[in-house]
């Protein structure tokens, strides 16, 4: 049988779990909430102090999310682009011919050349012309394969990326409301008692 006893946990050992005293704030001080000492203020000002404090926080992550799907936007950006290059590329192609097909670095492609579209793809969407200065149409559908792949997974993560934003601004609106809802009822406290007063 097991002793079901509850054993009483030091302030120590209370400190230690995660959650406790010490991971709320940076201070062991009773009543420490990150750098604000709410054990000697007034109820009021406490609650002011922790939803300021909650909405500075929730300010903060979602100005790092806005970053974030900025970030990946960019990158869906130019992967688009470098799709756009190697498709006009393989316009170049007779599709009834086959993969083995190739066309040469130097072939004319608008004011550009094939070559020089292929140096300024991303490193992933690389095509290895061959060294006779030759593209051939299987290595660039590999390529173009490779970046629809690329974009169908950024395509998931943007969306992810959208959902945590959505979430994060809910919260942060969440919490202005309750300080908003906070003020007003204090102030209607405030002026029950001046009018009881009077």
């Amino acid at each position: 049988m097991s002793n079901d006893t509850p054993v009483p946990l030091s302030d120590a050992d209370l400190d230690n779990v995660n959650g406790g005293v010490a991971a709320v704030g940076s201070s062991n001080r009773t009543g420490a909430i990150g750098n604000i000492d709410i054990g000697s203020m007034d109820l009021e000002t406490a609650m002011m102090a922790v939803q300021s404090n909650r909405a500075a926080l929730l300010d903060t992550q979602l100005s790092e999310q806005i970053k974030s799907v900025q970030e990946r936007n960019t990158e869906v950006s130019e992967l688009n682009a470098d799709k756009v290059a190697l498709e006009r590329i393989n316009s170049l192609f007779e599709p009834s011919k086959g993969d083995d097909q190739k066309v040469s670095l130097a072939t004319k492609l608008g004011d550009t050349t094939v070559g020089a579209v292929l140096e300024s793809l991303n490193n992933d969407l690389k095509v290895d012309a061959n060294k006779d200065g030759m593209v051939s149409l299987g290595e660039l559908k590999s390529s173009i394969l490779e970046a629809k792949r690329e974009l169908d997974s950024m395509s998931n993560s943007q969306q992810m990326d959208m959902l945590r934003l959505q979430s994060l601004s809910n919260k942060r609106n969440e919490a202005f409301d309750v300080m908003t809802n906070f003020l007003a009822k204090m102030q209607d406290a405030r002026a029950s008692i001046i009018g009881n007063m009077r």
